[in-house]
């Protein structure tokens, strides 16, 4: 297929482990069919980090992430700056807790309750 060396190498290691670097930015994501999630350390610098690797997949592969079905949840105390940064970037800002793929996302334990509906 002609694919550069290191477009491979990121995609083997997104098949074999849930956490990589890529252009030094530490990523642990989760993935399944279309949809990936991906976890940062909730510094704007990381977010920034990861947009700038998927604008290099993007350069690479010509597949680009829809903004608009997009969001970014910010979990602690002081998430003003990556909602801020998050709304700049055209991502939409989301709430915990969620269900992705039927499962409970929150920032809280989670009760035997959580995993029934």
């Amino acid at each position: 297929m002609g694919l550069p060396s290191q477009f491979v190498n990121w995609i083997r290691l997104c098949i074999s482990t849930a956490s990589f670097s890529v252009s030094g930015v530490r990523l642990t994501h989760l993935s399944f069919a279309d949809d990936i999630l991906v976890f940062t350390d909730g510094t704007i610098e990381s977010v920034n980090g990861v947009i700038e690797v998927l604008k290099e997949f993007a350069d690479m592969s010509t597949l680009h992430i829809n903004a608009s079905k997009s969001q970014i949840f910010v979990a602690g105390s002081d998430h003003t700056g990556m909602i801020t940064e998050a709304e700049s970037l055209g991502i939409g800002v989301g709430n915990l807790p969620i269900r992705y793929l039927g499962m409970p996302l929150t920032t809280k334990s989670l009760t035997a309750h959580d995993y029934e509906h």
